[in-house]
């Protein structure tokens, strides 16, 4: 009873803030409708643009124009800039990104021509808003870090603690987590300085979602409540929403945790007892995707909704209940197209298309691929253009239409070497630079005017000292001279180990594609072509050419994710077994405390010696088996492939090639390598199972690697 009359206050509360917000827009209209063509006209359209923004971008951008319209009529700059900048909200709203950019380029225009810092502060950090929700983290950290400079100069405490928090923000996308949280408890120490607690729950909710990310549930879900908390006494409910959205993602990603340990679990009791615990908290979860359902329904927050709807549809397709998944993405994609916001329909559409993939209807996928595609390319979402590609691709895999799937393939590949290289890189790092350059030069100045005044004090009382600082300006040579022959030499010893390292990152290639596997892999193909055998033949070279692709891919990066990782040497290790007729029982074992998708290693490590079993092990052996297990020890990233084959002794008289020990070569010397750059022990130990070196008893490989995220 006691929790029914909580949520029936809680209702009355919400529609009291809702008729509150119409009321508000209410005498808007009203002063709108007796307004004459003037500044204060202008100035009523600009309110009105900005209160029905959250929940009508249309008409948002329609009362926009209007005061564009009459301030332009009436030539007054300030509405105009005004105006511009609600123009420019209502597009963002809508999606149309480069729409959004239009008018808040121009109304920066009209600030840096006025000279009005302020207004380029607020201009700078839309801008940078922008850039950042179209995936060109360059510009938004460009436009960020000119916003911050603006408002620091203004001494603006409140507006710095914004710009700190979005630049955080970027940060965060890139992967420079500890860049982020520098710049989130800059942000949340100057809201709390500043006594803006609504700021302050926001970057609490914000370093919750880092830590989240970091595998750190603990701490994140203490600043999910701290967060929550603050909101729960200043009453923000928009802002309760979405911290209980954060809390249902917090219990969603918890659920789908569980249920992928579940996979590799030792019994099926124990797979019985993840996923009824995984149960628990995808329960959990909509249980506050609901809770923010409700208050932005009362609210008539219709993005909130679609939100929030995406994010139950989310969960229902983790738990293998796709009809549902369906149903709530449709409910989604109904307000989307109502508030006309692509961006939400072209996500929708990618959810639709995962679902049927799920579901093995790749046409239908197809389908919702396209649009969003389509819809991607008008508002030139880059991120969301790779994605398409990429699942269009896998699609036509599927459908075995390999030629299709090659050429969506390579327009991903084109767009993903394109959007994220070294150049943008760089520049991120430049503006970062120089932005802090500017910050030193100013403290430089000061300690140089100082500097100048302490010396003309010394002078005035001791004019002995001349000496005394001529030694000490020898004792400065002689120790920049030192300091320059270091830095030389660092640089020297740096650029041999980057030749080391592509050195070794093309023999680890060339070991990876092996050209006896690529010719075992194309015999085999042909062999079951030649027999007729389509659906064998179709199978292995669906998994071929997946894998080949896998390797492309990480050759190029310093490390993937372990999920990722393992999914390419299952490929490799079903490949190798289908060219031995699946003799070879083989299992993949993951300790349950290791989150696959978080925890980093470098690419390929475990295929080699792979490789070496199913090359050496097997000869003669009856029941021939294959174990890996991944495990954590210490901080270190356990990896052990086990094998029950004759043993080192026996295959060393067989192979006698060196070419066999290359891979083991290359990845020792990888280990080398990662043991410098990161200060770490990396190694690798492979031993004989059984002591008696004439007896067949397989052999155990083991490395261990730092523990990365």
């Amino acid at each position: 009873m006691k929790q029914k009359l909580l949520s029936f206050f809680l209702f009355l509360l919400l529609m009291n803030i809702s008729l509150a917000q119409q009321s508000r827009i209410d005498s808007l209209q009203v002063l709108l409708s007796h307004s004459k063509d003037d500044t204060s006209k202008v100035n009523v359209l600009n309110k009105l643009s900005f209160n029905v923004l959250g929940n009508n971008s249309e008409q948002a951008l329609k009362y926009g124009l209007m005061a564009l319209t009459l301030s332009e009529k009436i030539k007054f700059d300030q509405g105009k800039e005004d105006a511009l900048n609600e123009i420019g909200l209502s597009y963002y709203y809508k999606g149309e990104f480069d729409s959004a950019l239009i008018f808040h380029k121009k109304s920066l225009a009209i600030n840096e021509k006025r000279s009005d810092k302020k207004g380029m502060g607020i201009s700078y950090n839309n801008l940078g808003n922008v850039y950042f929700d179209k995936a060109e983290y360059v510009s938004a950290l460009k436009f960020l870090l000119l916003a911050l400079k603006v408002r620091q100069e203004l001494k603006d405490k409140g507006e710095i603690a914004t710009t700190l928090g979005n630049v955080g923000n970027v940060y965060h996308v890139i992967g420079e987590v500890d860049k982020c949280l520098m710049y989130y408890f800059q942000s949340l120490a100057l809201h709390e300085e500043t006594g803006n607690e609504k700021s302050e729950a926001v970057v609490l909710r914000n370093i919750g979602v880092v830590y989240l990310e970091m595998n750190k549930p603990e701490k994140a879900l203490e600043y999910y409540l701290k967060s929550y908390s603050i909101l729960q006494r200043i009453g923000d409910k928009k802002e309760m929403a979405a911290i209980l959205n954060n809390l249902g993602n917090f219990y969603h990603d918890q659920g789908y945790y569980i249920s992928d340990s579940s996979i590799n679990a030792s019994s099926e009791t124990k797979k019985k007892l993840l996923l009824r615990r995984a149960k628990e908290k995808f329960d959990t979860a909509i249980s506050y995707y609901e809770k923010s359902l409700a208050i932005r329904t009362i609210l008539g927050d219709k993005r909130g909704i679609a939100d929030s709807y995406n994010n139950i549809a989310n969960v229902y397709y983790d738990s293998f209940d796709n009809k549902k998944a369906i149903e709530y993405n449709v409910k989604s994609l109904k307000i989307h197209e109502g508030i006309d916001s692509k961006q939400g329909i072209a996500l929708t559409y990618g959810n639709l298309g995962l679902i049927y993939i799920d579901m093995n209807e790749y046409k239908q996928a197809l389908k919702y691929f396209f649009k969003q595609l389509s819809l991607a390319k008008l508002i030139n979402d880059r991120a969301m253009i790779l994605g398409a590609y990429e699942y269009i691709s896998d699609c036509y895999g599927r459908l075995t239409d390999y030629r299709m799937a090659y050429e969506y393939y390579v327009r991903y590949s084109e767009l993903k070497d394109s959007s994220i290289n070294a150049q943008s890189v760089a520049k991120i790092a430049e503006y970062q630079t120089k932005y802090e350059a500017e910050k030193k030069e100013n403290i430089i100045s000061t300690m140089k005017l100082t500097m100048k005044n302490d010396q003309l004090l010394l002078e005035s009382t001791m004019s002995s000292a001349s000496n005394t600082q001529k030694f000490l300006l020898g004792i400065l040579v002689i120790l920049a001279l030192l300091f320059f022959l270091y830095k030389n030499r660092r640089k020297r010893k740096e650029e041999q180990l980057s030749g080391q390292i592509m050195k070794v990152e093309m023999n680890s290639l060339r070991s990876q594609m092996n050209p006896h596997f690529i010719s075992n892999s194309l015999n085999s193909i042909d062999d079951y072509i030649l027999k007729n055998e389509v659906e064998k033949s179709s199978e292995y070279l669906n998994k071929f050419s997946r894998l080949m692709r896998m390797i492309l891919e990480s050759s190029r990066l310093e490390e993937i994710s372990l999920k990722q990782d393992l999914a390419a040497l299952e490929l490799y290790i079903q490949l190798e077994n289908l060219r031995l007729k699946n003799r070879v029982t083989y299992s993949i074992n993951l300790s349950s405390e290791i989150n696959s998708d978080q925890v980093l290693i470098p690419p390929m490590l475990l295929q080699p010696f792979v490789e070496n079993a199913f090359k050496h092990a097997y000869e003669g052996i009856q029941n021939p088996s294959l174990t890996v297990n991944i495990f954590i020890q210490n901080e270190m990233l356990h990896c052990s492939v086990s094998d029950n084959g004759i043993g080192r002794f026996t295959s060393q008289k067989i192979v006698t090639r060196k070419s066999e020990r290359l891979g083991l070569q290359v990845t020792k010397e990888r280990l080398e390598i990662i043991n410098k750059l990161k200060n770490s022990n990396a190694f690798l130990t492979i031993k004989d199972l059984k002591i008696d070196s004439e007896s067949k008893g397989g052999t155990q490989v083991e490395l261990a690697v730092p523990l990365r995220f």
